[in-house]
């Protein structure tokens, strides 16, 4: 079968992995048969591939090939999956818009009474133009959740990853992340986290549901985890209570090397139940 590419077509620019891959092989003069011969797949595979972002891709990537063509053209494999659509871009998912990020950034270097002649002014344009914003309850629930962000930091600013975002799909696909086995692992957890160290807490699925209806719980666990794709609280809980290190334990198997790990569980839970019971 005769199979040809051009190298030069640039594709709709909708979907940029199959210009980036063909950029590549250009500038590393690298044929359309010798990466496939490189990465151990067929022609019509890597064909495929070269396809993405055109008016009629055949079909879609597996993470598999992308992994293979990565490994051979030295690309991020993160590159890629963000360019399949596999995983959010960076940056994408973030719920705030560019202005809003930069504003926020340039408010953590000002002094204290800066800041505070910035929420005067915040407040005073917010009532002008009749809006409501719950300013005083919004503030004081960013500022908890700051400082759980601080004393947890390892956990915190740990970026999601590209195997966990392809696991999550996964289970979206083959329907194996269902409501309610993402809601058993959260109480898992949570009440693992707890038991281990011998810490009394009722945690019961009824009891994690009803915190989590709260929008105030909502809303820290989006400043947490801002994942566009995650929609619902209960997943984002999950996400953010197991970690690639733990996945598969049982989390009262987890050694003391794991003491940090289950404080960031009880500290979570007691930020959420104290959002949902001050509401």
């Amino acid at each position: 079968m005769n199979i040809n590419v051009d190298l030069q077509n640039t594709p709709d620019e909708t979907n940029q992995l199959g210009q980036l891959i063909r950029r590549i092989m250009v500038e590393q003069h690298i044929s359309l048969r010798k990466l496939a011969e490189m990465a151990d797949v067929g022609v019509a595979t890597i064909s495929n591939v070269l396809e993405q972002g055109s008016a009629d891709p055949r079909s879609g990537v597996r993470p598999a090939i992308l992994s293979k063509v990565a490994d051979v053209l030295d690309i991020e494999q993160a590159t890629l999956a963000q360019e399949a659509g596999h995983i959010a871009k960076r940056g994408s998912a973030h719920p705030l818009s560019a202005e809003a990020v930069y504003v926020a950034q340039c408010f953590d270097l000002l002094s204290a009474d800066q800041r505070e002649l910035i929420h005067s002014m915040i407040y005073s344009l917010i009532n002008r133009a009749g809006l409501s914003v719950r300013g005083d309850r919004l503030q004081q629930l960013s500022e908890e959740t700051y400082k759980f962000q601080r004393k947890h930091a390892e956990y915190c600013e740990r970026p999601f990853g590209v195997l966990r975002e392809i696991g999550r799909k996964a289970g979206n696909l083959t329907r194996t992340s269902t409501r309610a086995l993402l809601l058993w692992g959260d109480i898992e957890r949570i009440q693992g986290a707890f038991q281990t160290d011998g810490v009394s807490e009722d945690i019961s699925a009824q009891r994690i549901e009803e915190v989590l209806e709260y929008p105030d719980v909502g809303l820290i666990l989006n400043i947490l985890l801002q994942h566009q794709g995650i929609e619902t609280s209960i997943e984002k809980l999950y996400w953010l209570t197991h970690t690639p290190e733990t996945a598969g334990t049982p989390i009262a198997k987890l050694n003391e090397r794991f003491k940090p790990y289950r404080d960031f569980i009880r500290d979570l839970w007691s930020l959420l139940r104290w959002a949902a019971e001050s509401s």
